[in-house]
């Protein structure tokens, strides 16, 4: 059994929940809960706890979102692991507007596979479902609001 709840506390922030109920086990699988807050147009961010059973994670997320100017946005995200007191993923995403298209340069370090990655990314402004690359970050060439990325 699964269920959402958003509750809007006022117009620019959110508090979420989402929990996933196993009626077999009779137990709580997921759990999550989350405050976002909307300083649009060039700021916001998201933090949050993550439960998930079946690994025995506590774990602990933020995300931001900061449009540095016009054509340039930056996007940091981390996820902490509350139990093992490590950061499992870190990443730090650069967005920057062309005329006509949008590109980003992300690095990640995920301590959990002990891997560093740096990508590129591109898509054309109005389809960002055509992207050449991760779409983590094609949200971002418009808005700093916060999606499920």
């Amino acid at each position: 059994m699964n269920s959402s709840t958003v509750w809007r506390v006022n117009d620019r922030t959110a508090l979420l929940s989402e929990t996933n109920y196993d009626l077999n086990d009779s137990r709580v699988d997921i759990l999550n809960v989350s405050m976002a807050v909307e300083r649009t147009p060039r700021f916001s961010y998201l933090i949050g706890y993550r439960f998930i059973d079946q690994s025995d994670s506590n774990l602990l997320g933020f995300d931001m979102n900061y449009r540095l100017t016009e054509k340039h946005t930056v996007a940091v995200r981390e996820l902490f692991d509350l139990d093992r007191g490590r950061t499992l993923d870190f990443t730090v995403g650069l967005i920057r507007k062309h005329p006509r298209w949008f590109s980003a340069l992300s690095f990640e370090l995920n301590q959990a596979e002990d891997d560093f990655g740096v990508s590129l990314s591109i898509w054309p402004e109005g389809l960002p479902q055509a992207a050449l690359g991760s779409r983590r970050f094609t949200g971002l060439g418009t808005t700093t609001r916060l999606q499920n990325d």
